[in-house]
């Protein structure tokens, strides 16, 4: 293997997981920096590799998922979404078909929760059928006819 040195090109290609906003990121800088958009990647890589050399403890990826949602939902709906009650049982919900994608349901809460829970739903969030046929469609496809 050829040792690599300076001036030496190295090339490589973005995983197509890479985050949005990564991407939008990238297009930024390259925007800024037009014919310079090279040499300052090189710089920023150079930077991290120097870190990892010095020892600095690497920056692990965030622990989320972004789930990209219907553009046509209402600011309360959005609110309901964004509540971190309602992200942990969307985490809970991943965790369970990622498991057991066969298995029933279940959402585990406290008492202290549920009845939170229920007190803000009645106050704030009533579904709509938007927001049904977008859960339906994508998913809550559990036909049986198939075995």
């Amino acid at each position: 293997m050829e040792k690599f040195h300076g001036g030496k090109v190295v090339s490589f290609r973005l995983p197509h997981e890479t985050p949005l906003a990564v991407l939008d990121f990238l297009t930024d800088l390259k925007e800024e920096h037009q014919r310079k958009f090279s040499s300052e990647i090189a710089d920023r890589f150079i930077a991290t590799m120097q870190e990892e050399i010095a020892g600095k403890p690497k920056k692990k990826f965030d622990k989320s998922l972004n789930i990209p949602i219907p553009e046509d939902l209402t600011a309360e709906e959005i609110k309901y979404l964004q509540n971190h009650r309602t992200k942990a049982i969307i985490g809970q919900l991943i965790v369970q078909l990622l498991k057991d994608p066969t298995a029933e349901i279940k959402i585990n809460s406290s008492e202290e929760e549920k009845t939170t829970n229920k007190e803000e739903q009645k106050k704030s969030f009533v579904s709509d059928k938007k927001l049904q046929s977008f859960a339906q469609q994508n998913f809550l496809d559990f036909d049986d006819d198939d075995d």
